[in-house]
């Protein structure tokens, strides 16, 4: 019994994913491109993005977000920082330098692209302290170069 249920729910998910492969019509070159890349990557669904598409998967326990062109030309794979010992040794001396050091860490994130690897730090400045939470100001995004150079402050509204 244990058996049908198992094959049950591996046929839905099959036919989920392709269902939404065929809605969204991810050309052959983009899931060439993905397959080809991350071989052992579990991918949970396709979306159109601009211009592209971004394949939601798993590999080795972590969730990740790699974007294509409509050709298959790898763009970017994203994925989370859960805490700051995880960043490049450099990154973190260029965050604990940098005028932000003191505002919340709301969010990072690894991005890896052909030329290079970011990381995207999302800070706030805290306004005030509630019981339940923060009141959040100013935000921005800092990206940081894998040698720790701050490269790019977007603010974000």
């Amino acid at each position: 019994m244990k058996n049908v249920f198992t094959v049950m729910v591996a046929a839905m998910m099959v036919l989920h994913l392709a269902a939404q492969s065929k809605l969204l019509h991810i050309p052959a070159a983009v899931d060439k491109a993905f397959v080809t890349q991350f071989p052992k990557g579990r991918l949970k669904n396709w979306e159109q993005k601009n211009e592209g598409y971004m394949a939601t998967f798993r590999q080795n326990g972590r969730k990740y977000f790699a974007c294509y062109t409509p050709d298959g030309t790898w763009v970017a794979t994203e994925s989370s920082v859960k805490w700051t010992r995880d960043l490049p040794g450099a990154v973190r001396t260029g965050w604990s330098n940098c005028k932000y050091r003191d505002w919340l860490i709301l969010d990072m994130k690894k991005i890896v692209k052909p030329v290079q690897t970011l990381y995207a730090i999302h800070v706030g400045q805290v306004q005030s302290l509630g019981p339940d939470d923060a009141d959040i100001g100013s935000e921005y995004i800092l990206f940081f170069s894998d040698k720790g150079e701050l490269i790019k402050e977007e603010r974000k509204s």
